[in-house]
């Protein structure tokens, strides 16, 4: 018998989609999404969304009709050939993101608070962080998310209000950026929030069609919200000159904000806010990857897949030469092979749906 999660409801649904949609607004993706898209560049997170909404509306299209998680859609109506190179995929593309993203969250933890640090020591700590989270399961994973991440929101929001005199309106007039290059950019990223389909491919730890969809709304509309605002600041403030030359755009930004004289360098609150987030992004991607996994091969649990893929994560990230190439590596990977699977797998799912539709009916005409 294959591996089960547990059971999720609508919060912690949402809890798993907004931690993933928002993460990488803590990495360096911001500055190369400013160089392409200049003053508009905060516009592409409300392109990016709701092309994620559509792909999970679809495929949760499917799955009211063919009962069972992505991996036994995909088997029902492709095959069992099929459905087991999906699943390949998609483990693969969780396994590479975790990988990079190790690399990026460990190099910025160095840069930002650790510089005396070895890196080897940085992963070590993300890795036994991540593998313990993965072998409590993602149930006591979204139940943390849930309570951690509205507090890093909240001081996120006063963030933002303390730095308005530094905000320059002019800075973010988008018919001043790139033109409709906003567009592509913003149809071309959402790669890089493949995990959000953690709901599809836990299927069954949640109640029904509708849960999921409530979950997939409300997570991926509020990440969207603070994407796109976070952008549209980070944009006003630093303009798109100089924003687009910083590596580490969220620390530079919160390294600007000042309450009184007697709270300052409030920035080492965000580091916590940011490595948290980063650790749960990495989780869910090796959780999803050792699902898979357990799901293709039948085993009865993913737990022994654990330590073994943190492992080999560290390892792999560990060849890795450097943070830009961590950086240019993310972009074709999760920039361009995910995103096709995003755009790839609704569609493919949605057409052999009605292809067995039409060909059932004809049978029966």
């Amino acid at each position: 018998m294959s591996y089960r999660p547990g059971n999720m409801g609508t919060v912690e649904g949402a809890a798993l989609a907004f931690a993933v949609g928002i993460t990488p607004v803590f990495l360096s993706v911001w500055s190369i999404v400013l160089e392409r898209a200049a003053t508009g560049a905060w516009l592409t997170p409300l392109i990016t969304g709701p092309v994620l909404l559509a792909a999970l509306l679809a495929v949760f299209h499917v799955m009211a009709r063919v009962p069972g998680d992505l991996h036994g859609v995909a088997e029902a109506l492709l095959g069992v050939t099929a459905a087991r190179l999906v699943t390949l995929y998609l483990a693969a593309c969780f396994f590479t993101s975790a990988v990079l993203q190790l690399r990026q969250f460990a190099e910025n933890t160095l840069l930002t608070a650790l510089p005396a640090t070895d890196i080897t020591l940085a992963m070590g700590w993300y890795g036994l962080a991540v593998a313990v989270a993965v072998f409590t399961g993602i149930e006591a994973l979204a139940r943390a998310a849930r309570l951690v991440l509205p507090a890093g929101m909240l001081l996120l929001f006063v963030g933002f209000v303390a730095l308005t005199d530094r905000f320059d309106i002019h800075n973010v007039m988008p018919w001043q950026g790139s033109g409709l290059t906003v567009v592509w950019v913003g149809l071309e990223t959402p790669g890089l929030f493949l995990a959000t389909f953690v709901i599809p491919l836990l299927a069954p730890s949640f109640q029904d069609i509708r849960t999921m969809k409530k979950a997939a709304l409300i997570g991926i509309g509020l990440a969207t919200a603070v994407r796109s605002s976070t952008l549209f600041v980070y944009t006003g403030i630093f303009s798109v000159a100089v924003g687009q030359e910083k590596v580490l755009p969220f620390f530079e930004l919160t390294r600007l904000v000042y309450l009184t004289r007697f709270i300052q360098r409030v920035e080492s609150f965000f580091i916590l806010i940011w490595v948290f987030a980063g650790m749960t992004m990495i989780a869910v991607n090796l959780y999803l990857a050792a699902f898979l996994l357990a799901r293709l091969f039948a085993l009865p649990s993913l737990r022994p897949l654990a330590v073994p893929l943190v492992v080999v994560a560290i390892q792999t990230a560990l060849l890795i030469p450097d943070l830009t190439t961590a950086i240019e590596i993310s972009l074709r990977v999760e920039g361009a092979v995910q995103t096709a699977g995003i755009y790839a797998i609704p569609t493919v799912l949605i057409a052999a749906l009605y292809t067995r539709k039409r060909e059932g009916r004809a049978a029966g005409g």
